[in-house]
């Protein structure tokens, strides 16, 4: 009897933690399946010191609004892109910024998106001499 009362209430249990949380996924499942008003692209140059942001809009909203942040999230970069240009691509040199974390959030106004990348400066390697042995 103490089995089966165990088993009602672990069922009821596991009902209500579903009836709980199946609204909030439905909601990403929701925003999951929107359809995107753009889509962007992040790559570094042969230089490796810029970067190249690309975009496609499939919606032109409004302008896009490119902004650049460090990881105390000071402003580096504000810019916007005109409604009128469906792609393209912009170039950022990074040479003059200091190591660290930085993130790219673009944003139309109906969608947002961001990519981090971070930057450093490898350190200096010590190299040992190689020692050879020769037998006569």
């Amino acid at each position: 009897m103490k089995t089966r009362a165990a088993s009602i209430l672990s069922a009821l249990l596991l009902l209500t933690s579903l009836s709980v949380s199946l609204p909030s996924f439905a909601q990403k499942a929701v925003d999951y399946y929107a359809t995107p008003t753009f889509q962007i692209g992040m790559f570094p140059n042969s230089t490796q010191t810029k970067v190249w942001l690309s975009f496609e809009r499939y919606d032109a909203v409004k302008p896009l609004r490119i902004t650049l942040r460090d990881n105390k999230n000071r402003e580096m970069y504000d810019g916007y892109v005109p409604r009128q240009t469906d792609k393209g691509r912009q170039c950022f040199d990074m040479s003059q910024l200091a190591d660290g974390l930085y993130t790219f959030t673009i944003s139309d106004g109906k969608q947002t998106q961001e990519r981090s990348f971070r930057i450093s400066t490898p350190g200096i390697q010590e190299t040992l001499p190689q020692r050879q042995i020769t037998m006569r």
